[in-house]
């Protein structure tokens, strides 16, 4: 049983053997990891740029979405330092909040429907204190956005190396972003769980937004 907890919570303790003085400062990881965040825009930037068939560039729409990411990582990377650290819950708390509110600036715009897949995704992967029925609606939730994407572009303009390739890139794309947030979404093994009917209403209200996403898509 301790092994398991130390498997899943690896961010929260150093491996065996570890100098924790030689760890490097909580600020400076957050800073790391918003330059990440920042680096991951501009991959993002590209990809939307690659799978687009009436690309349009604008600084500030470009600026808008690098930044975001910037956030998104700057908001992890706390998270992660406060697990590190060992904060006790009501500090790491605080910390897995603002990680969740960080995550905001990367579903803007069109980004929004992918928020079930990040989501879906991220606890079905992380969340191993939950139900497998539970992980397993997670998990299809998640990938109904890369289907419905995948469908309408070749319902739309048919079969092309950029639908494929694009598709292809997705997959990386979102999986480093749902890595990401392990430190905000993962268990903290402390003994306190959140309700069933909590993770019930987590799940319904994720399935209601994919269907309310692909609704107004279609009806646009």
């Amino acid at each position: 049983m301790q092994q398991v907890a130390i498997e899943i919570v690896t961010d929260a303790a150093p491996p065996s053997g570890a100098d924790p003085g030689r760890r490097l400062p909580g600020l400076i990881v957050v800073l790391l990891a918003g330059v990440a965040g920042l680096a991951w825009g501009v991959v993002a930037r590209v990809w939307m740029r690659f799978v687009s068939t009436d690309p349009e560039f604008t600084w500030s729409g470009t600026l808008f979405i690098i930044f975001g990411f910037g956030i998104f990582g700057l908001a992890q990377g706390l998270a992660l330092v406060g697990r590190r650290a060992g904060w006790r819950r009501p500090g790491l708390t605080v910390a897995r909040v603002v990680g969740c509110i960080g995550m905001v600036p990367i579903f803007g715009g069109a980004g929004a429907i992918m928020m079930p897949t990040v989501l879906g995704g991220a606890l079905a992967w992380f969340r191993t204190d939950w139900s497998r029925w539970v992980r397993g609606v997670l998990v299809a939730v998640a990938c109904l956005p890369p289907a419905f994407v995948f469908g309408s572009g070749l319902a739309e303009d048919g079969w092309s190396i950029r639908l494929v390739v694009g598709s292809l890139l997705l997959l990386p794309l979102y999986g480093v972003i749902i890595r990401a947030t392990r430190p905000t979404l993962a268990p903290q093994l402390d003994g306190w769980h959140l309700p069933r009917l909590v993770r019930f209403g987590l799940v319904v209200l994720l399935v209601g937004f994919v269907g309310l996403q692909i609704g107004s898509i279609l009806t646009s």
